[in-house]
């Protein structure tokens, strides 16, 4: 039965998976093994979390992490420690929805010491990186910026070319918001230049837009207006409506530069 909650989880049906999973929990919680159980409440955090339903996907996420500790006495494995941290970094993901960012800086730190340990990189790079967004919630962008670039170390070292696009995407924007655009679009330009070659058309709209706008901030409206638009067009061919909004904005931007300017 959780299986098929599961199923239904993979076909984006979180209305179904969550019944299935509370089936599942009402019929063989005092049957199945701690390992079991302590998946089913973490699938079940994750149900809730899909809804917006927080405090009940802290409750479960809170339970399947005392019964992965409880039970590491007995399955003391790589597996079962990544399991416990990637439930650490699930209650951390929650904390930042709702806005306690300390404590999901609190969550994140407890994973990523688990993740070193066990000498998982990938998760170790994902971890830094939600670290900077709770870190980018509090306005903290020096501690933004030493997260982003461990992921940056981490993912340069793998090979990830679609994880490092994205880093290097956010400390281009974390940059922008310090108010240091030469910074900010290095790291932009960077970013776009693995997008091109990935083929990501959803990502180079979004990075295209933002290599304009930080020219723009530059006063330097004709080495703005390629970048917008390319992030217009690609983002009309790809029907993102919130990216060719901000195309569109940008452009009037544009041409009010250019009459400032003249």
């Amino acid at each position: 039965m959780a299986n098929i909650g599961t199923a239904w989880s993979f076909a984006g049906r979180n209305d179904k998976a969550l019944e299935y999973h509370l089936r599942a929990l009402e019929k063989f919680a005092g049957l199945i093994d701690a390992e079991e159980l302590g998946n089913l409440h973490n699938e079940l955090g994750i149900d809730y979390n899909y809804q917006h339903n927080y405090e009940k996907a802290l409750q479960h996420f809170l339970k399947s992490l005392d019964i992965k500790e409880q039970n590491l006495e007995n399955a003391d494995t790589p597996g079962a420690k990544r399991h416990i941290a990637a439930t650490y970094t699930n209650i951390g993901l929650v904390f930042d929805k709702i806005e306690n960012r300390q404590k999901a800086l609190e969550y994140y730190h407890n994973a990523l010491e688990i993740l070193r340990e066990i000498g998982d990189s990938a998760n170790m790079a994902l971890t830094y990186n939600n670290m900077g967004i709770a870190y980018e919630g509090q306005g903290e962008y020096e501690e933004v910026l030493q997260s982003y670039f461990e992921a940056v170390k981490i993912r340069e070292n793998q090979g990830s070319e679609n994880s490092l696009a994205r880093t290097y995407s956010n400390v281009g924007v974390v940059y922008y918001l310090m108010d240091k655009p030469e910074s900010s679009l290095e790291y932009s330009l960077k970013s776009l230049k693995i997008i091109r070659e990935t083929g990501d058309r959803w990502s180079y709209a979004i990075t295209s837009n933002s290599v304009g706008r930080t020219y723009l901030k530059m006063n330097k409206p004709d080495n703005a207006l390629p970048y917008i638009q390319q992030g217009l067009e690609t983002a009309k061919a790809i029907g993102n409506i919130g990216v060719l909004c901000e195309s569109y904005d940008f452009l009037s931007q544009y041409f009010a530069e250019l009459l400032r300017q003249y």
